[in-house]
């Protein structure tokens, strides 16, 4: 059997002088199951791609928005793993926006080629 610490707010005017009390109360842990639970947690998902676009390295930069278990993300790079952005929006319409942003800032380079104007 283990003790707890029991820890409540009395009024200012008790007994006891402070507005604290201190009690004991047993505890039987056997009968709680304390055992961590793993989140349960899902990959992002693509909701819509805003462009492609190939510069002289001949890899693809891609700005996508994902959504996640915390919401909209736009991202833009060339993976998953090799993101040049990654902002948190609060929606489609704003992604949209910041997506169009992003896309006149690469090609101001001048270098590159928009993939999807292309089609």
């Amino acid at each position: 059997m283990i003790h707890q610490w029991i820890l409540s707010q009395r009024p200012r005017n008790s007994s006891t002088g402070c507005g604290l009390l201190i009690a004991w109360r047993r505890m039987d842990w056997a009968l709680h199951d304390h055992r961590a639970q793993r989140r349960a947690t899902s990959a992002p998902v693509v909701a819509t791609t805003h462009w492609r676009l190939v510069g002289p390295s001949v890899k693809v930069v891609t700005c996508v928005t994902v959504r996640d278990p915390l919401g909209l993300e736009l991202r833009a790079g060339y993976s998953d793993l090799d993101l040049l952005r990654s902002e948190r929006v609060s929606s489609p319409t704003m992604a949209a926006m910041l997506a169009g942003e992003c896309k006149a800032v690469v090609m101001a380079k001048g270098s590159f080629t928009d993939l999807d104007a292309a089609n």
